[in-house]
C-alpha cells in the first residue's frame, strides 16, 4: 500500500475555432467552514484549466514563482501507471504540462494541486524559497509528521530541472522513498491521494482509473483508513457488510462533521485546521468558492458537425455539449427535468432554432435519465442559422425545470456564419448547330459551362442536386421543352459529381424549338433544389426560330436555247443551290419554281402546266442546305415576237416565297 501523510462558475467563451478562454478571477473574502471545506462539483472539475493556461497564470501572477517557465523550471511528466511498473514518467516539461497530466489522470481540479503545491511549500509563489528539499516534497507526499530524514543521488527521474539542467541528488528529505521524491513524483501521488481518499470516503470502494496508459486495478484491493462521510459505507471491497458512519472526525481535539468526500480527502491529507484553512483561503483567494452550488455545471467539451464554428446560412449544423455536473445535487430527466435553454435573457427566442428543438428557447432535454455529482451529461441540437453575414452570440445555461436555473452566467456559443453564397459566371455556351438558329420543331444539343463563384460546392445527386432551371419568370414552361427534360422547368442535371467553389461545372440539354417562327430570349438560373435559387448572372440564350429560305442560281439552260421562233417549244433547266437552313421537299410543303415581279403571275411561256404561275416542282424528293436542287419545265414561244425577261423565284408551298436571287431567263422570240 502506498504511505501517505496524516464555485464559483469560471464561464468559458467558445470562439471561432471552438476553444476555451480561461476567466480566473481575483477573489477576497475566503470563507472557512471546518465541516465542509469543499464540494464534490469543485475538486472533480478536472478541465478548470489546461497546461498552457497554468504556466500564463504562474508567469503572471507570481514573479518569483519557483515553477514557473520564466524561472526556467521543467519536470518529467507523467505518463502512466500499473500495478506491476509503477508510476512512469515522459519528457520534461513544464510546471503546468506535470500539474494538467495529473489532473487529467486522475480528474481532479488542477486548481486544488496548485494549492496544495502552495500550502505544503510555497513553490507557487516562491515567497519561501526554492531550495531542493522544497522541490523534493513539492506536495507533502509521504512526509510523515516526525523527524526522519533521507537522502537520495542519482534519481532517474531527476527531482526537476532548472533552465535544462537536472537536479537529482538531496540530502535531509522528510520524503520516506525514492520513488516518492521529486515535483512529478508528488504532484501526481498527491492527485492520486485527494481522489481516492474523495471517492473511498463516501463508500466508493469499486473507484479505480483504467484509461489508456493509466491503470489503477489495484485501488479496489486497497482498504482505506481515512475519514468517512456520513451513512453506510464500506471501507473495502472484501467488507461482507456496509457500516454507518456519522460522518464526525477528531480534528485538533474537535468533533468535526464531513459534510462531502473532498473535506474527508483534504483532513486525511493534512489532519489540522490550520493547513486546511490556509488551504481553503488560497483557493478562494485565487479561484473562487471551494463550495458550490446545487445546481451548477462545468463545460467538458463542444464540438459542431462542421468541425468548426464556421457555419454556413441555411444549412443545419449539430451542437453536442459535454457538461460536468458539479453541483451537490444528481440531474434528472424527469424530476426537475435538467434542460439546455437560452440565457442572457433568460427564455429569449433563439435566432439559431430549428424545428427539432424543444421550443424556440429549449434547444435539447438531456441525453442521460440521471447524472450524479462529478459526472458528465450531454446535450445536443441542431442549429439553423439564417444566411446573413456577421456573427451569432447566443448564451446557453442549464435549467431544471421547475426548479431553477444552474448557477453562473452560463456559456456564450459564438458562431461565426459564413452566408450560402449560391452564385454562378457563364464560361461558355454553344450548340450542336454551330449556331443558336434554328427551324421551327429543330432539336439541337445545348451545352452550358457555368463557374461557380460562390462558397458552397454543387453536386449532382443526394436531396439538394443542381440543376439548369427555367427563369424570368421562376419554373414557367419553356417553349423549347424536349421529352428528354427532367421537367418542361427543369432542362438538365449538373453533369458533375460534384463541382467546389472556383471549379466549373457542365449542363447538356436538348431543345425542341417552337413551330412558332421568332426570335427568343431564352432565360435559364441554376438551383440547389430544396435550398436556393442562385443569384442571376444575367445570362440568357438568344435563339432564332426561323426557317431561312434562300438559294442562288447554279445553272440554267435550255435544249432549244434562249431564241426562239413563235410558237417554238423548249425544255428549260434551272439548278439552283440551297443556301438556306431548310431542307427542300417535292411532297411536304414543296418547293416549286413559281412566276415572279408580280408574284403568282400568270407567264406568256406556259405550256400545259399544272398552273399558270408554277412552271415546275423540285425535282429531287430533298435537298438540304448547301445541297443543289434541279427544277425543269416546258415553254412555248408565245406568237408575238420580241424580247422577253421572264422573272422566276422559288416558293416553298404553304410557307413562303424564298428570298430574291434577281434570277431572269432573257428570251428572244422572233
Amino acid at each position: 500500500m502506498r504511505t501517505v501523510r496524516f464555485l464559483l462558475l469560471i464561464p468559458f467563451l467558445i470562439v471561432a475555432a471552438i476553444t476555451a478562454i480561461l476567466i480566473i478571477p481575483n477573489h477576497s473574502g475566503a470563507s472557512f467552514t471546518a465541516n465542509r471545506l469543499m464540494d464534490d462539483g469543485v475538486m472533480d472539475n478536472y478541465n478548470t484549466m489546461n497546461a498552457s493556461q497554468i504556466d500564463s497564470w504562474l508567469n503572471t501572477n507570481f514573479p518569483n514563482s519557483c515553477i514557473s517557465t520564466n524561472h526556467g523550471f521543467t519536470a518529467a511528466v507523467p505518463s502512466g501507471y500499473s500495478p506491476s511498473t509503477g508510476y512512469t514518467y515522459g519528457g520534461y516539461g513544464s510546471a503546468g504540462a506535470v500539474i494538467y497530466a495529473a489532473a487529467q489522470a486522475y480528474e481532479i481540479n488542477p486548481r486544488v494541486l496548485i494549492v496544495t503545491l502552495q500550502k505544503e511549500e510555497s513553490l507557487v509563489a516562491g515567497d519561501a524559497g526554492c531550495s531542493v528539499l522544497r522541490y523534493t516534497a513539492a506536495t507533502g507526499y509521504g512526509c510523515p509528521d516526525g523527524g526522519t530524514t533521507y537522502s537520495y543521488s542519482n534519481m532517474n527521474p531527476a527531482l526537476y530541472a532548472i533552465n535544462g539542467t537536472p537536479v537529482n541528488s538531496v540530502s535531509g528529505t522528510c520524503v520516506n522513498n525514492v520513488s516518492k521524491a521529486g515535483f512529478s513524483q508528488q504532484v501526481i501521488r498527491a492527485a492520486w491521494l485527494l481522489k481516492f481518499g474523495e471517492q473511498r470516503s463516501e463508500g466508493n470502494t469499486g473507484w479505480a482509473i483504467i484509461k489508456g496508459s493509466w491503470d489503477n486495478s489495484d485501488d479496489p484491493q486497497t482498504c482505506y483508513g481515512g475519514p468517512m462521510t456520513q451513512g453506510y459505507h464500506k471501507r473495502c471491497t472484501s467488507d461482507s457488510t456496509a457500516t454507518y458512519y456519522d460522518g464526525y472526525v477528531t480534528i485538533d481535539g474537535s468533533s468535526t462533521h464531513m459534510d462531502t468526500g473532498p473535506t474527508a480527502a483534504l483532513y486525511w491529507y493534512t489532519p489540522h485546521f490550520a493547513g486546511n484553512q490556509n488551504f481553503v483561503n488560497l483557493f478562494e483567494s485565487w479561484f473562487g468558492p471551494t463550495k458550490g452550488y446545487d445546481y451548477d455545471w462545468g463545460l467538458e467539451d463542444i464540438s459542431v458537425s462542421t468541425g468548426s464554428s464556421q457555419v454556413q446560412g441555411n444549412q443545419q449544423a449539430t451542437i453536442t455539449i459535454t457538461v460536468r455536473n458539479t453541483g451537490n445535487q444528481s440531474w434528472s430527466s424527469t424530476n426537475f427535468p435538467v434542460d439546455i435553454g437560452t440565457w442572457l435573457p433568460t427564455d429569449h427566442d433563439s435566432a439559431l432554432y430549428d424545428s427539432s428543438w424543444l421550443n424556440h428557447h429549449r434547444p435539447a432535454a438531456m441525453t442521460e435519465n440521471s447524472v450524479l455529482p462529478g459526472n458528465l451529461g450531454h446535450f445536443s441540437f441542431k442549429i439553423n442559422p439564417p444566411n446573413r453575414d456577421g456573427s451569432y452570440d447566443e448564451s446557453f445555461n442549464l435549467v431544471a425545470e421547475g426548479a431553477t436555473w444552474f448557477h453562473g452566467n452560463g456559456y456564450q456559443l459564438h458562431l461565426v456564419i459564413s452566408p450560402s453564397y449560391y452564385r454562378w459566371s457563364m464560361v461558355s455556351q454553344s450548340s450542336n448547330t454551330s449556331s443558336f438558329l434554328l427551324l421551327p420543331g429543330q432539336t439541337a444539343q445545348f451545352t452550358l459551362v457555368a463557374k461557380n463563384t460562390g462558397n458552397v460546392s454543387w453536386s449532382n445527386s443526394g436531396a439538394n442536386p443542381v440543376r439548369l432551371a427555367s427563369w424570368l419568370p421562376t419554373n414557367r414552361s419553356s417553349a423549347f421543352y424536349d421529352s428528354s427534360w427532367i421537367l418542361p422547368i427543369r432542362p438538365a442535371l449538373l453533369q458533375e459529381a460534384s463541382v467546389s467553389p472556383g471549379s466549373n461545372g457542365t449542363f447538356v440539354f436538348t431543345v425542341n424549338a417552337p413551330q412558332k417562327e421568332g426570335f427568343y430570349t431564352e432565360h435559364f438560373n441554376l438551383a440547389m433544389e430544396g435550398v436556393s435559387w442562385f443569384e442571376d448572372p444575367g445570362m440568357e440564350f438568344d435563339i432564332n426560330v426561323k426557317r431561312v429560305l434562300t438559294w442562288q442560281m447554279v445553272s440554267q439552260s435550255s435544249d432549244q436555247g434562249f431564241s426562239l421562233t413563235t410558237g417554238q417549244t423548249a425544255q428549260f433547266t434551272l439548278v439552283a443551290k440551297n443556301t438556306g437552313n431548310t431542307t427542300w421537299s417535292n411532297s411536304s410543303n414543296p418547293v416549286r419554281l413559281g412566276t415572279w415581279n408580280l408574284p403568282n403571275r400568270s407567264s406568256v411561256f406556259n405550256n400545259g402546266w399544272t398552273n399558270p404561275a408554277r412552271p415546275a416542282v423540285l425535282q429531287e424528293a430533298s435537298v438540304a442546305p448547301g445541297g443543289n436542287g434541279t427544277f425543269v419545265f416546258n415553254v412555248k414561244a408565245p406568237s408575238t415576237p420580241g424580247f422577253y425577261v421572264e422573272r422566276f423565284n422559288l416558293s416553298m408551298d404553304g410557307i413562303s416565297w424564298m428570298v430574291d436571287p434577281w434570277l431572269e431567263f432573257d428570251i428572244r422570240v422572233q
